[in-house]
């Protein structure tokens, strides 16, 4: 099982006519990639209204870098996933000779930003099952520059200590959730 995780900060921008998100997917390192996990942070500007509000922009921006990625990926591959807090964006593509195979996915938004409460900050976590085993993925956004390291690590570690994923009714492959919650640390966390 190939997986290839991206993240990228976009700083609020969107692709210019010369940008190739293949360069950036690897196409010809990963030839056959089964899944590929993408978190991209300030999908829009992180001012107040946005923040307080998860405007119609995060909106608008998750549905833009959704159908880019789905372009550059092609038909071969299904996004089974997506979710979007302000500017912090989790897609999950899965290959179609795999897809049946992935199921029980589940979900959970963490914020660690102004006490905890506002999304400017924090994580989107998602675990699902392929074949057998359980994958958890996160994308974060956390406080910039170096003086920052020791929240960076305390934010990252508040979302795998207080991720709780509740069951999602039907999964890619059309089969029931599982039953019950799990935590990022009964799966391989990435």
């Amino acid at each position: 099982l190939k997986l290839c995780c991206i993240t990228w900060n976009v700083n609020t921008r969107t692709l210019n006519e010369s940008c190739d998100l293949s360069v950036l997917l690897q196409h010809e390192r990963h030839s056959h990639c089964d899944i590929y996990v993408i978190a991209l942070q300030e999908i829009c500007d992180l001012n107040v209204m946005n923040v307080i509000m998860n405007s119609a922009s995060s909106d608008e921006m998750s549905v833009y870098w959704n159908k880019q990625y789905s372009q550059a990926l092609g038909n071969k591959y299904t996004c089974i996933f997506e979710k979007h807090v302000v500017g912090l964006q989790l897609l999950i593509y899965v290959h179609s000779n795999v897809q049946a195979h992935v199921h029980d996915i589940r979900s959970c938004v963490i914020y660690t930003g102004s006490y905890g409460v506002t999304g400017n900050k924090g994580g989107i976590s998602a675990r699902f099952d392929v074949f057998d085993s359980p994958i958890c993925v996160v994308a974060s956004h956390f406080h910039a520059n170096r003086d920052n390291v020791l929240t960076r690590n305390q934010d990252f570690q508040t979302i795998l200590d207080t991720a709780s994923f509740q069951p999602i009714n039907t999964t890619s492959s059309g089969k029931e959730g599982g039953s019950g919650t799990s935590s990022a640390t009964n799966s391989l966390t990435y």
